[in-house]
């Protein structure tokens, strides 16, 4: 997702599942922003935000999205960058609770990202792509320690049923 600066961004974070419905910490980087609702159930557009409090929302980094049910926030995008929003739980990352948003820079000074330093490497440098590859290997590495972790602790408790 991309968005111009200045823009007001309403996200609603659905936790209903047939399988495993459980708390979602979710975390915005980068940004404060509103909780400005949260209920049981699935969000229902044409009901829900009639409940939505819009005189004192608390402002937060990390939402807990309630089990079985929804949490609506708003978030200024006032700072320049690719941000994550994430499940703070690590297993959940894993598999696929994240995205990110891209706030463009804005009209002054102040609201444009910083230029890369002069000596930063390019990817035509065989070094610098070397450590990327490295790097990206790690972390696919571990990726898949971890699932075959969540994997093989699934099978164990299967067993003692």
């Amino acid at each position: 997702m991309v968005v111009a600066y200045g823009t007001n961004i309403e996200i609603v974070l659905q936790d209903t599942s047939f399988l495993n419905v459980e708390n979602h910490p979710n975390h915005v980087h980068g940004h404060n922003f509103f909780i400005v609702g949260t209920g049981f159930g699935n969000f229902n557009e044409a009901r829900d935000p009639a409940k939505y409090n819009l005189v004192d929302p608390p402002e937060r980094n990390t939402v807990a999205v309630p089990m079985g049910g929804w949490a609506a926030i708003r978030i200024k995008a006032d700072n320049p960058g690719v941000w994550l929003i994430h499940c703070h739980i690590e297993e959940h990352t894993s598999w696929g609770m994240a995205m990110a948003f891209v706030v463009q820079n804005g009209h002054g000074p102040s609201q444009k990202w910083p230029s890369p330093p002069p000596d930063l490497p390019s990817c035509y440098s065989i070094n610098y792509c070397l450590v990327i590859l490295r790097l990206a290997i790690f972390c696919l590495i571990n990726m898949l320690i971890m699932v075959s972790d969540v994997a093989l602790n699934t099978l164990i408790i299967g067993k003692r049923r």
